[in-house]
């Protein structure tokens, strides 16, 4: 059902995540947009497979759970960090601070 880390791999995590949106886009009436910052390189295929991973698992209980009809992934990197954002107007709420 999902992609393969192969794929993720030789594709690279962008390419990976545009056809996990698609797949989703397809299947349900949800609008969803990726942002992706430009020049981001992720060198790691490790840290790509486990980003790909927390995005999947965000966007599956999103579409399962929220009733939401709009979700915004922003993928970039700061201080060499990987910096997901995952957004969207379903039900309920989950604040995190630091």
């Amino acid at each position: 059902r999902g992609l393969s880390p192969d794929f993720i791999g030789k594709a690279g995590l962008h390419a990976a995540l545009q056809q996990l949106i698609d797949r989703a886009m397809s299947r349900t009436t949800v609008s969803i947009k990726l942002n992706w910052q430009p020049e981001l390189k992720i060198l790691s295929a490790t840290s790509e497979l486990i980003a790909f991973r927390i995005i999947r698992e965000c966007l599956t209980n999103t579409l399962k759970h929220s009733v939401a009809n709009n979700i915004i992934i922003q993928v970039s990197c700061e201080h060499n960090t990987i910096l997901i954002t995952f957004e969207d107007n379903g039900k309920g709420i989950l604040a995190i601070s630091n």
